[in-house]
């Protein structure tokens, strides 16, 4: 990938398994969420499984 593209990977295992084009993500003051989306101040929407193992980088 490069700066120019804006996507979202989704990686099973350490493998990339698939990519969705999507727009880029702008700066937030929101708090950061995994398994949900905050709608307001209340989180919504939540993942009702198990999240094993989440990783946030700065860069691609």
């Amino acid at each position: 990938m490069n700066s120019l593209f804006f996507g979202s990977p989704l990686y099973v295992d350490g493998i990339l398994d698939a990519i969705t084009a999507s727009d880029p993500i702008g700066a937030t003051s929101a708090p950061f969420l995994v398994g949900g989306v905050a709608v307001g101040s209340q989180p919504t929407g939540l993942y009702t499984g198990l999240i094993d193992d989440v990783q946030v980088y700065r860069v691609c």
